[in-house]
């Protein structure tokens, strides 16, 4: 009976920081003559904390999802308002287009402080609405790994494993030496990255020839974890393959491919398969995740545009190393504060709501620009880009160069403070759900979904759903592809 197994204390738990942080959030809607901007900010830390204690109480794991969206939450939303406060400027695209701080951008930081405050009262309750009629035990997730090991006899099919990845990474490798080739050579490539959407425009396709390398990579570690192969051959396999993947990933131009598309799964299949990670382990993976991403933005966007520094790419990534939170929080990387706040003032001056309009292009992502050359362009990305920062949109030839909207920004567009409200609790809901379902796997296929999954959902925070949807989509289903298809029950 499910009766059996309620209990009440995490949703009474959410409900009371829920209504705390609704409350904060009205309060900075009538708020008007002072805005408050520095109390708001400081409501908010003490939210994502609320919320990470609230998380990690509950299943005793630094990598279930409250504790991991509530770091993102907090650098995106209480870090970059902080020091948009400290410098007074602000703005979601380039430099050029910062604003000094004034009377009517204080008065939008406020709602998008207040936004920001009802999203996470939402989440946190979503998450407890699943987990007062299904909870998760304290400490569940270690007893993962020897239960799956125990329940799920699947090996790796090695033939047709060697196979698929010979013929995968040959993709990868045609893909990317085309366009290596065309821009006429590594060098020109790297450097014409700092305008990756005109590269890439009409030829998405090619941006993600690497997708199916990944996911035969992903799920045979998923499997290896579980049961080593003997001797070294498939490990140097592997690891070439992962190596060529990274390599790929870097080829994007993005960051977040490898950071989040690959080390990221990579952590939590180690996490939950082979051992559980120590806090110690954690903070050194953060810590290598932080140095490559400055030093890739310094090879693909910096070395580009600020030729004035400098130096080699090694030496302008340690000068930026060393003058953090500045190169991070006063970059363009954690902006969608910025863009939130813009879209509050908009609507303010007459910005019309957008009803969902923004998430129709998900349906027409399958479709090839060569085959359909007037598909719609983009989601929430383009729309709020195009309709805010137009100069900025049409900067680059044949292709619209966009700023984050970010998961809240994009919701609230749509349809206003209820579209926030109901899309954290959904989130939420649906993060406790696929967590419960992968503490309790009896094979490793759902912890693998959730290894995919995660990762998306950081991108969907800070960017909009045309692109995290579609490629947590595709990804899921290339992954379940290799899965089932390399890794047969013994």
């Amino acid at each position: 009976m499910i009766s059996a197994r309620l209990s009440t204390t995490p949703l009474w738990l959410a409900a009371c920081a829920a209504i705390a942080i609704t409350s904060g959030w009205l309060v900075s809607q009538v708020t008007v003559s002072d805005p408050g901007i520095a109390a708001l900010i400081a409501a908010t830390a003490a939210a994502c904390l609320a919320l990470a204690v609230y998380g990690f109480a509950t299943t005793r794991d630094p990598l279930s999802p409250l504790p991991v969206l509530s770091l993102i939450l907090f650098v995106l939303y209480v870090a970059r308002p902080a020091y948009i406060l400290a410098s007074g400027r602000i703005g979601p695209t380039r430099r050029l287009d910062d604003e000094l701080l004034s009377g009517p951008l204080y008065a939008a930081m406020q709602g998008a402080c207040g936004l920001a405050l009802l999203a996470l009262g939402c989440l946190a309750l979503g998450h407890a609405s699943y987990h007062f009629v299904d909870p998760v035990g304290r400490g569940a997730f270690r007893a993962t790994t020897a239960r799956i090991s125990a329940l799920d006899r699947r090996r790796v099919a090695g033939g047709a494993a060697l196979v698929v990845l010979a013929v995968t990474a040959a993709l990868e490798l045609w893909g990317y030496g085309t366009l290596i080739a065309e821009a006429g050579g590594v060098a020109a490539y790297v450097e014409s990255l700092s305008a990756r959407s005109s590269v890439f425009f009409g030829r998405g396709y090619l941006a993600q020839v690497g997708l199916p390398l990944k996911a035969v990579a992903l799920a045979l570690l998923a499997a290896f974890l579980l049961r080593p192969p003997r001797g070294l051959a498939w490990g140097a396999v592997l690891g070439g393959a992962f190596v060529l993947v990274m390599v790929g990933d870097f080829l994007t131009g993005g960051r977040a491919a490898l950071l989040i598309g690959t080390l990221v799964p990579m952590v939590l299949l180690f996490h939950y398969l082979r051992a559980p990670l120590r806090l110690r382990t954690l903070a050194w993976v953060v810590a290598a995740a932080l140095v490559f991403f400055v030093g890739a933005r310094v090879a693909t966007r910096d070395s580009t545009y600020e030729e004035a520094v400098g130096g080699s790419v090694v030496s302008q990534t340690v000068a930026q190393l060393k003058t953090l939170p500045e190169t991070t929080l006063g970059g363009r990387d954690a902006t969608p504060f910025d863009s939130l706040a813009m879209v509050v003032r908009a609507r303010a001056t007459g910005l019309e709501w957008q009803y969902g309009s923004t998430y129709l292009p998900i349906l027409t992502f399958p479709v090839p620009r060569f085959v359909w050359a007037d598909k719609p362009a983009g989601g929430g990305n383009t729309w709020f880009t195009r309709e805010l920062y137009p100069a900025y949109y049409y900067q680059s030839d044949g292709a619209g160069t966009e700023a984050s909207l970010s998961m809240l920004g994009e919701s609230y567009a749509n349809f206003g403070p209820g579209g926030v409200a109901i899309a954290f609790f959904v989130l939420g809901f649906f993060l406790a759900a696929v967590y419960r379902r992968m503490v309790a796997a009896a094979s490793a296929w759902p912890v693998l979904w959730w290894a995919v999954t995660l990762p998306y959902v950081i991108t969907l925070i800070r960017g909009d759903a045309f692109h995290s949807v579609t490629y947590w989509a595709l990804s899921s289903a290339l992954v379940w592809l290799a899965y089932t298809t390399l890794v047969r029950r013994a």
